[in-house]
C-alpha cells in the first residue's frame, strides 16, 4: 500500500516562472505550472483512494501536448478536506491550449463514515452519453477525465491553478457489496478559488523526501519530483517533532508539510509535519492502544484515525502518518490498514 498522491486536473490560466539559458539562441519561452489538488468537505467518506496514470495539458488543434504528470501515483482523496496539495511545477511551453486530459486506473477503495471498507471500480457519470466533458468516462480497466476549455500559459507568471474534486458529490452505488460502483464530476479552481479556500481555514501542503535537517536553525531541505524547497518549522509545536524529523531523515520517509502559502521561489514556513511509514503491526496491545511497526518502532495510535481493508490486528500491513514522539512511541495520527501479506 502506498500512498502518494491522486487525481489532478486544472482550468483557468495557469502562469509561467520565464526560465532563460545561457546565451539564448531560440529557447521558447517556459516556466513551472504549479498545480494543486483539494477536496470540498465531506463526512460521507474516511478514505477514497484511487490511481492517476498520467495528467497532460492538450491543444486539440496542433497536437501540442504538455506532460504534468507521466508515472503512476494515488493518494486518499479523503485526506485533503482540509489541504490544497501541491502536486508538483514542471517545464510546460507558453502558449494556449483547450483541454486537460486525465487517465486513471477504475479502481477504487472507499471507506465510508462508518468505518466500513470495499474496492469498488469506477464507471463513466453518465453512461447514456457521447464522452461529456468534465466528467468520468471509462472503458475497461482505464479511465479518462477530459476539462475542455481555454487553458492560457502564460510565461513570467506563477499562478496557482488546482481541481477540486468535492467527495460530497461523488456517486457511489451498491457499497459496500463487491460490485459497488463510483463516479465522478470535476470542479476547475483558479488563483482566486483557492484563495478562497485558504479564507475557509485550508492549508497548502507538499510532499518529498528531507535532507540537511538542521536541528539549531530547525529547517530542512524538501525533495520532491521536480524540485526542493527549504522548510523552516520553527513555528511548529508538534510533540517531539525534533526526534521525528531526524527518524524521517535516516530512513527517507515520505514527508508532509502544511503552510500558510507555498511559494515556488521562496522558504516554506511549516505549521505542521507528518511523516509516512509502512510495515507489518506486531506486538498490538488494544488496551494500551500501541504496536510495533514493521522497521521496530512502537506507534502509539491512541489519537490515530484507524481505517482500511481490515481490521488493525498483527499480521497486517499498515501505513502511519506519525506527528510526533512522547519519548517512548511515535505518535500516529492516522493509521491505514491493508491486508496480511500472504504466507509462501
Amino acid at each position: 500500500m502506498k500512498k502518494s498522491m491522486f487525481l489532478l486536473l486544472f482550468l483557468g490560466l495557469i502562469g509561467f516562472i520565464y526560465s532563460c539559458g545561457g546565451g539564448g539562441g531560440g529557447t521558447s519561452p517556459s516556466g513551472n505550472v504549479s498545480f494543486y489538488v483539494t477536496d470540498a468537505m465531506s463526512d460521507q467518506y474516511r478514505q477514497v483512494a484511487a490511481t492517476l496514470n498520467s495528467v497532460s495539458l492538450v491543444n486539440s488543434e496542433s497536437g501540442e501536448q504538455c506532460v504534468l504528470l507521466d508515472n503512476s501515483t494515488s493518494v486518499d482523496i479523503a485526506t485533503l478536506a482540509n489541504e490544497i496539495l501541491l502536486l508538483g511545477a514542471p517545464h510546460c511551453p507558453a502558449g494556449n491550449y483547450d483541454r486537460i486530459h486525465a487517465e486513471l486506473s477504475n479502481s477504487v477503495v472507499i471507506t465510508n463514515s462508518a468505518g466500513v471498507t470495499q474496492t469498488c471500480t469506477f464507471v463513466s457519470y453518465n453512461q447514456n452519453s457521447n464522452n461529456p466533458p468534465d466528467v468520468l468516462n471509462c472503458n475497461g480497466n482505464n479511465c479518462t477525465l477530459d476539462v475542455n476549455g481555454a487553458v492560457n500559459v502564460f510565461a513570467n507568471q506563477n499562478n496557482k491553478l488546482g481541481l477540486d474534486f468535492e467527495l460530497k458529490n461523488f456517486v457511489v452505488n451498491d457499497f459496500p457489496n463487491p460490485d459497488c460502483t463510483v463516479t465522478m464530476k470535476v470542479s476547475p479552481l483558479n488563483a482566486s478559488d483557492m484563495m478562497g479556500k485558504m479564507g475557509q481555514g485550508y492549508m497548502e501542503s507538499v510532499e518529498g523526501r528531507i535532507s540537511l535537517l538542521n536541528a539549531t536553525d530547525k529547517t530542512f531541505t524538501l525533495s520532491g519530483e521536480d524540485r526542493s524547497f527549504t522548510v523552516d518549522y520553527n513555528g511548529v509545536s508538534q510533540q517531539g517533532i525534533d526526534k521525528l524529523l531526524p527518524f524521517a531523515q535516516d530512513n527517507n520517509l515520505e514527508v508532509r508539510v502544511l503552510a500558510n502559502s507555498i511559494d515556488l521561489g521562496s522558504a516554506i514556513t511549516a505549521t505542521g509535519i507528518y511523516v509516512m511509514d509502512e510495515g507489518m503491526v506486531s506486538n498490538l496491545d488494544a488496551s494500551g492502544m500501541t504496536f510495533v511497526l514493521g522497521n521496530g518502532i512502537t506507534v502509539d495510535y491512541s489519537s490515530a484515525l484507524v481505517e482500511g481493508e481490515t481490521a488493525l490486528a498483527n499480521g497486517v500491513q499498515a501505513e502511519v502518518s506519525l506527528m510526533g514522539t512522547n519519548g517512548t512511541a511515535y505518535i500516529a495520527n492516522k493509521v491505514e490498514v491493508d491486508e496480511p501479506e500472504a504466507e509462501d
